[in-house]
């Protein structure tokens, strides 16, 4: 059988007839061949496709893992600053600020107590990223500058910057600058400068903090955050 040959002839009306000779175990090479190129294409089809799965999946989880990252982050942050502001009271201070409940006592806040809970009340929707905070003083006014990331890399990013000031008596006084000076539109990264009067009835010596909040076209709170005055005064 290994012997064993078979003829295969080619013929064409213009053409003279064509005769070739091959062997079978030629044939059935071909043939193993064929069935091996056959198994090997569906095995790495199935290999791909169960590849692009676990991607997927693996995908999908990062995202996730990410977002829970962020989420402890800004947490671990907001504590942070808690910490920093609550540093910069002396014992009396804070005597002054806390409303203590008993048991059994009403929740109505005594008029000219803080609310600690709005003081600390932050916002981040991770659309944008506030770094490298500096303030100043000269004469009756304050300069602020801080870098304003774009974490959205695939657009730009528009909005407007509003900043107000939070005495220690736990009062809150927006600065109404310019609407050109604190509207900004980024795709990566911008750096903001504002320079402002102080209110006469909120001298440096009374200011506590600064807090930054950080709009979109819409007038929609992407960011909030107070900053205690001590940690970021130069």
């Amino acid at each position: 059988m290994s012997r064993t040959k078979y003829n295969v002839i080619f013929m064409r009306d213009d053409a003279p007839v064509k005769r070739f000779r091959i062997s079978a175990w030629r044939i059935k090479l071909f043939v193993y061949l064929l069935i091996f190129f056959i198994i090997t294409s569906i095995l790495s089809t199935y290999v791909a496709v169960k590849f692009f799965q676990e991607n997927t999946n693996l995908r999908l989880s990062l995202k996730k893992t990410s977002k829970l990252l962020n989420d402890t982050n800004f947490k671990l942050k907001r504590l942070e600053n808690v910490q920093k502001i609550l540093d910069s009271y002396n014992a009396k201070e804070l005597e002054a600020l806390l409303v203590k409940h008993k048991p059994g006592a009403s929740d109505t806040r005594p008029a000219g107590a803080v609310d600690l809970k709005e003081i600390f009340k932050s916002t981040d929707l991770h659309l944008v990223k506030v770094e490298n905070i500096q303030a100043k003083f000269f004469k009756d006014k304050m300069q602020l500058q801080f870098e304003l990331n774009n974490l959205l890399s695939e657009r730009t990013l528009k909005g407007d910057v509003n900043i107000y000031l939070i005495g220690r008596d736990g009062m809150e006084v927006e600065m109404n600058q310019e609407p050109q000076k604190h509207h900004f539109e980024i795709n990566h990264f911008k750096r903001i400068k504002i320079t402002f009067d102080l209110p006469e009835f909120m001298p440096s010596s009374e200011i506590f903090g600064i807090r930054i909040k950080i709009f979109d076209q819409k007038r929609k709170t992407i960011f909030s955050e107070t900053y205690p005055l001590s940690h970021i005064l130069v």
